[in-house]
C-alpha cells in the first residue's frame, strides 16, 4: 500500500521470512541455478513475474501430487497376484523376451497419455523375431514331429509358427546342426584312437537302422567305438545310392572304411550283428585286410531258444519223433550254456565247438569233458537238477540244434564274445528323433540323425547315483540291477544355437575400392537376397526398384500370432 504524505511516497513491503539451507558455495550456486530455471519456466507459462515463494510452492505441490499418485498406483496394483475371472479362462497366451518386457515398462512410464504399439519380441539381424527363431530352434533340436507341435500349440493356446516359416528357418539352421555333428564325431574318433595303448587301430561296433519297417528309403549305418562307446560316424544311405534297401548296410560299411582310410585310422576288430555281406567284405576287401571280423553273440544265441522250444514240446502224435519230453526243462539252460561256451573258449574256434558238443554229454550226466572249475567236476556230491538225457531221439534232436547253429558252423566269428549292445541302445535314441512311421525328406532325416548322435555322444556312460536291484519276473536270474542315471545334459543344443546366432551376426564384407558406397553392389543379391540382411547398407547399395522391393519383402517379420503386436492406452 502506498500512502501520500507531503513530498514522499512510502511503499510497504509484504511480510517475509528467512529460510536457512546448509550448503557451501558450490551447492548454493547449483540451487540458485535451478531456482532461476524454474523461475524462467513459470514466467513464460504465467506471463508475469514470480517470486521465490511461488517457485517453492509450485515445486513442492508438484512433488506432493506425484508422490500421492505413485502411492495410489501401488495400492491399486495390490502385488503380483492376479485372480482370473471365469470369462477370461480362454484368453490367449503369448511368449515374450526379457528385453521386450523391460521395453514395455519403459514405454508405460514414458508415454502415459499416449497409445503405443509394443512388440513382444526383439528382432535379430536377419529381420526375424528372436522369439520365433528360438522356438524354431527348440522344435528342430527336440526331435518333435510337426503334428505334435501343431497340436501342442493349438491345445495350449500358444501362437503357432506356420509350416512355411519353419521350413525357411530349417534351411538356415541345418548348417549349424551339421557343424556341431561334425565336431562331435571328430572328437569321438580322436578319443577312441587315444584310448588304446598301442595306437595302431581301433575296434568298432556297427549296425544298420532302417528308416521304415518295410522297403525303406533311408538307412543309417552307425559306427561306435568299442572303448568310448561314442559314435564315430553315422552314414546316411538312400535309394538314390541303391534301390535295394537290403544292400544299404554294405554300402554304408564301405563308405565308413573309405573315410577311416582317409583319416589314416586302422580297424582292428569289427563287430556287427552278422550281416553276411559285411562278413564277406571284411574277409575279402583290401580296405579291411587287417581287420578281424566278429559277430554279435546275442543275435546268434537268441535263435537257439525257438529251436529248443520246437524240440521240447509239440503235438502228442509227434512225441518221440520231432520232440522229446526229456528236453522240456533245458530251453533256458542250453541258451545259458551257449553264452558260457563262447566266453570260455580262449579265442580258439575248435575249443568253442568242443564246448558246444559237450552240452550233450553234460546233460547225459557225463562230466569227463566239463571245465575243471565247474561245480559238476569239483563237487563229488553233485546231482543234476535237469532231467538226464537217456533217449537217443532226445540226444539226436539236441545235437541237431547245436550243429545247425551259426556259432557251431562259424566259430571263428564268435571267439571274442563280442556284442553290439551299445549300437542297439543307440538305435533306441534314434527312435526319439526318427519315427519309423514317418517318411522324412533326405535333409530332415540327416539332421535328425545328426541330432541323435550329438545327444548320444554327450550322455553315453554318464554317471549314475545308485543301483536299484528289484526282482524282474521276466528275468528272474538277473543280478545286475538297474542303474539310476543322472539327468541328461543338452550342451549340443546350446552350441547349435550359438553357431546359428554367430552366422547371423557375421556382417558381409563389401569391396569399397571398385566403386563408391552409393553405387556399390553385392554379387548375387538377386539369387539370395535373404543372405544380405545388413539394414544400414540397404539404402546405400540398393537403388534398383526391384531390389528394394526384394529387400523389403525379405525383412517382413514372420510372427504368426494374432496378438503379435500388443497395444495399450495408458
Amino acid at each position: 500500500m502506498a500512502e501520500k504524505s507531503g513530498k514522499l511516497r512510502k511503499v510497504s513491503r509484504p511480510p517475509s521470512f528467512k529460510l536457512e539451507i546448509p550448503a557451501d558455495e558450490t551447492n548454493k550456486q547449483i540451487i540458485m541455478d535451478k531456482m532461476h530455471k524454474v523461475r524462467d519456466r513459470l514466467v513464460r507459462l504465467s506471463n508475469r513475474p514470480v517470486n521465490n515463494r511461488e517457485i517453492l510452492e509450485t515445486v513442492l505441490d508438484k512433488w506432493i501430487e506425484a508422490s500421492c499418485q505413485e502411492n495410489q498406483a501401488r495400492h491399486s496394483i495390490g502385488g503380483s497376484y492376479l485372480k482370473v475371472k471365469k470369462q477370461d479362462v480362454n484368453q490367449k497366451l503369448f511368449i515374450t523376451a526379457q528385453k521386450s518386457l523391460m521395453k514395455l515398462v519403459d514405454i508405460a512410464s514414458a508415454h502415459e497419455p499416449h497409445k503405443y504399439s509394443w512388440s513382444s519380441s526383439p528382432y535379430l539381424p536377419n529381420g526375424k523375431y528372436f522369439i520365433n527363431e528360438k522356438i524354431n530352434h527348440a522344435f528342430d533340436c527336440s526331435g518333435m514331429l510337426p503334428s505334435h507341435y501343431t497340436r501342442f500349440c493349438s491345445f495350449s493356446g500358444i501362437g503357432l509358427i506356420n509350416k512355411s516359416n519353419r521350413e525357411k528357418f530349417y534351411k538356415r539352421h541345418k548348417d549349424s546342426i551339421s557343424s556341431e555333428y561334425n565336431e562331435s564325431i571328430q572328437t569321438a574318433l580322436l578319443e577312441e584312437v587315444g584310448s588304446y595303448e598301442t595306437l595302431d587301430g581301433i575296434n568298432i561296433l556297427t549296425d544298420a537302422r532302417h528308416g521304415w519297417r518295410k522297403n525303406t528309403k533311408d538307412t543309417s549305418v552307425v559306427a561306435i567305438g568299442e572303448e568310448t562307446h561314442k559314435v564315430i560316424d553315422c552314414i546316411h544311405i538312400t535309394k538314390s545310392d541303391d534301390n535295394i534297401s537290403q544292400r544299404h548296410e554294405i554300402i554304408g560299411t564301405t563308405k565308413l572304411y573309405e573315410k577311416l582310410e582317409r583319416e589314416t585310422v586302422n580297424v582292428k576288430t569289427h563287430t556287427h550283428d552278422r550281416n553276411v555281406a559285411v562278413n564277406k567284405f571284411i574277409k575279402s576287401s583290401p580296405l579291411a585286410e587287417e581287420t578281424l571280423n566278429q559277430n554279435d553273440t546275442w543275435h546268434a544265441v537268441k535263435k537257439i531258444k525257438p529251436k529248443m522250444q520246437s524240440i521240447s514240446s509239440g503235438p502228442l502224435k509227434y512225441k518221440g519223433i520231432s520232440w522229446s519230453e526229456q528236453l522240456s526243462d533245458k530251453i533256458e539252460p542250453v541258451v545259458t550254456h551257449f553264452h558260457w561256451c563262447i566266453k570260455n573258449c580262449n579265442n580258439d574256434p575248435q575249443v568253442l565247438r568242443n564246448n558246444l558238443i559237450n552240452i550233450i554229454n553234460h546233460y547225459k550226466n557225463d562230466h569227463s569233458s566239463c571245465n575243471e572249475n565247474s561245480r559238476c567236476k569239483k563237487d563229488p556230491k553233485y546231482e543234476p537238477k535237469r532231467i538226464i538225457i537217456t533217449d537217443k531221439i532226445a540226444e539226436k534232436l539236441l545235437r541237431q540244434v547245436i550243429e545247425d547253429s551259426v556259432i557251431y558252423k562259424y566259430p571263428e566269428d564268435f571267439v571274442l564274445a563280442k556284442d553290439t549292445f551299445y549300437v542297439e541302445s543307440f538305435n533306441n535314441v534314434m527312435n526319439v528323433f526318427q519315427d519309423k512311421r514317418i517318411a522324412f525328406t533326405d535333409d530332415h532325416y540327416r539332421s535328425r540323425s545328426q541330432l541323435a548322435v550329438c545327444m548320444w555322444n554327450e550322455n553315453v556312460d554318464r554317471h549314475f547315483t545308485s543301483v536299484w536291484k528289484a526282482r524282474d519276473p521276466r528275468a528272474p536270474r538277473s543280478q545286475r540291477g538297474k542303474k539310476i542315471y543322472k539327468a541328461r545334459t543338452y550342451k549340443f543344443r546350446e552350441n547349435i544355437w550359438k553357431n546359428y546366432v554367430n552366422s547371423l551376426f557375421q556382417r558381409p564384407r563389401l569391396n569399397t575400392h571398385s566403386a563408391p558406397m552409393s553405387v556399390q553392389k553385392i554379387e548375387g543379391i538377386k539369387k539370395t537376397p535373404s543372405e544380405v540382411w545388413v539394414k544400414p547398407f540397404v539404402g546405400a547399395i540398393r537403388h534398383n526398384a526391384d531390389l528394394r522391393q526384394t529387400a523389403y519383402n525379405d525383412t517382413i517379420p514372420d510372427w504368426d500370432h494374432s496378438w503379435k503386436n500388443m497395444s495399450k492406452t495408458f
